[in-house]
């Protein structure tokens, strides 16, 4: 079973792969927290600046 090129090239016990995964693991979970704090923190600033238009 071949997992493509990229695995031929790095040999057969693939090591990189073990390496690699919670790297990107760590990258997408912090996006997600940080995204997420952005988030509450903009609608908080928002809830705090109140309603200006008056209507």
């Amino acid at each position: 079973m071949s997992l493509g090129l990229a695995y031929d090239d790095l040999g057969s016990n693939g090591e990189i792969y073990v390496m690699i995964e919670p790297i990107l693991l760590g990258i997408v979970l912090g996006m997600v927290v940080v995204t997420l704090a952005g988030l509450f923190v903009a609608a908080y600033r928002q809830y705090q600046r109140g309603n200006k238009l008056g209507l």
